[in-house]
């Protein structure tokens, strides 16, 4: 089925939350734990923030990316959270189109890394490594989890090792309780 990848605008929020309550339907908490990370990201207000949509041929969006800034102490550094395929489109290439135009558009921005929690045997194919490799770490994953990984970018990144922080867990909460 024909896609295109595009950036995300606010008439899509719903189709969004929609993605991704479904993508995530067999998760624990059935996807609430993942929709109220768009959400508080999206309260933040983000300039700095890469959104994208897979929209298939009818204009119905299928599939879904975030990448917003973190923290590792004074640091400011890129995460994805979450991607999000419609189960009707899964295993189709809009999971992998997404993934290789978010890191297009985080490199062409200068980001010198992007780092994201979730499954090295998928993430792997993208470049991603053990984020612990670099010294960095996330917490609720654990120090040596092979869940958090980064990807290096082409722009030079001097920064040391650390603790990272998803912008959102700053965020006043919603409501929905975490399922890390």
């Amino acid at each position: 089925m024909p896609y295109r990848i595009r950036s995300a605008d606010l008439l899509d929020s719903d189709a969004i939350l929609s993605v991704v309550a479904e993508a995530f339907a067999h998760a624990e908490g059935r996807g609430s734990y993942e929709v109220d990370v768009v959400r508080r990201t999206w309260d933040l207000d983000l300039s700095d923030a890469l959104e994208l949509v897979a929209v298939d041929a009818a204009g119905h969006v299928v599939g879904h990316v975030l990448a917003a800034p973190g923290t590792i102490g004074d640091d400011t550094l890129h995460a994805v959270a979450p991607l999000a395929v419609r189960p009707s489109h899964q295993a189709q290439g809009v999971g992998t189109a997404l993934m290789h135009e978010l890191i297009a558009r985080a490199d062409r921005r200068g980001w010198p890394v992007l780092l994201l929690l979730g499954d090295q045997r998928y993430y792997s194919r993208f470049g991603f490594v053990a984020a612990a490799q670099l010294g960095l770490t996330y917490r609720p994953a654990g120090a040596d989890s092979p869940y958090f990984q980064v990807l290096r970018l082409s722009a030079p990144w001097g920064g040391a090792g650390g603790e990272f922080r998803y912008a959102w867990e700053d965020a006043p909460e919603s409501g929905v309780t975490s399922g890390l």
